[in-house]
């Protein structure tokens, strides 16, 4: 393009373009910010420059999070002396203008500029960006379970710490007679379901964590009010996807009432409430109770402990019309010490 200084353009634009931030501050006992790009006053939640240093308190030992700021000292300290290019990798949370709690990552180049003195270049990157292009799932685009698991582990560990965080649910969705669905109208439509499905979630749930774990289940983590008040329109929508096949939508709820309780058994409560619901037709929600893993934990034992037993002979079968042993099993079985188990009617 004759008369117009391409390169000129394109670096005049550079640092409001970046897909993260640019932090420059002096490294002397004020650690003054010198500059920040509006990709990062707009993660402080800020309105402009002056917004950013007022909400910072224009130093980049205040921008850190108080309980954060003597660990990232020491490291950004220990890194930059052992590394000849004087660069350093930290992740801390910062508190936002509205004052609520985020993670971010932050890369730092520690220069000398003549006539300014000592400062570090510093570029971030915020973990929910992160977690948008990191392990996504080929077909929906959606983050992969792997992924999932890390980020959900991060948004509760910072719920804990922030008092005004909302409750929170994990929401596992199944589709019920997927896979006849796929042997009925080829895997080519079954996968374009799926994409569908994914994009009523994403549209339903934009700013909360989306995740397909495999084939036709999704996962959700997501505020408690927004699952319970969105389940009705993302069900209507779901259903207009369907077709003939009777396709079926489940939603299995866990209540996030521990923040310390492990991602996979957050999961796994939520699946346990879906599967709980999984043979009635007239049941599409199920909220997680323990009564649920009790009840688990008991066909478990009786499972293992009758298979083990029926092996080594260790049952007898009693007749209920005789105390005749049988050769065929009648209502009762009865393995020694554990009493009666009652046959199904």
């Amino acid at each position: 393009m004759a008369g117009v200084d391409v390169t000129g353009t394109l670096l005049s634009r550079l640092t409001e373009n970046l897909p993260g931030g640019i932090l420059i501050y002096r490294d002397d006992g004020t650690k003054e910010i010198l500059y920040a790009n509006p990709w990062l006053i707009r993660v402080f939640g800020c309105s402009s420059f002056e917004d950013f240093l007022e909400t910072t308190g224009g130093s980049f030992d205040v921008l850190v999070h108080p309980e954060d700021r003597g660990r990232v000292g020491k490291d950004i300290r220990d890194q930059i002396a052992g590394s000849p290019e004087k660069l350093d990798f930290v992740n801390y949370r910062i508190v936002k203008k509205d004052g609520s709690v985020q993670r971010v990552e932050e890369f730092g180049h520690r220069v000398f500029v003549p006539g300014v003195g000592a400062v570090f270049y510093v570029f971030f990157l915020d973990n929910d960006t992160k977690y948008k292009i990191y392990d996504i799932d080929s077909l929906t685009g959606l983050p992969g379970k792997t992924r999932f698991m890390q980020h959900a582990a991060m948004t509760m560990a910072m719920a804990s710490l922030d008092p005004k965080s909302p409750p929170l649910a994990f929401l596992y969705v199944n589709i019920h007679n997927f896979n006849f669905y796929n042997l009925r109208n080829g895997s080519e439509r079954g996968n374009q379901f799926l994409i569908k499905m994914a994009e009523v979630l994403r549209k339903h749930f934009p700013n909360s964590l989306v995740s397909r774990f495999t084939d036709d289940h999704f996962v959700v983590l997501s505020s408690l009010r927004s699952v319970e008040a969105l389940i009705p329109s993302i069900t209507g929508r779901i259903h207009e996807l369907y077709d003939a096949s009777h396709l079926d939508v489940k939603f299995g709820i866990y209540r996030v009432e521990d923040l310390h309780v492990p991602v996979e058994s957050a999961c796994g409560m939520a699946q346990m409430a879906c599967d709980s619901i999984r043979e009635l037709p007239d049941q599409h929600i199920c909220f997680y109770s323990s009564d649920m893993n009790e009840k688990k934990i008991l066909r478990g034992y009786i499972s293992t402990i009758f298979g083990r037993r029926w092996r080594s002979g260790g049952f007898r079968c009693i007749s209920s019309r005789s105390s005749v042993p049988c050769p065929v099993p009648w209502p009762a079985w009865r393995p020694c010490p554990g009493g009666w188990i009652q046959a199904a009617a």
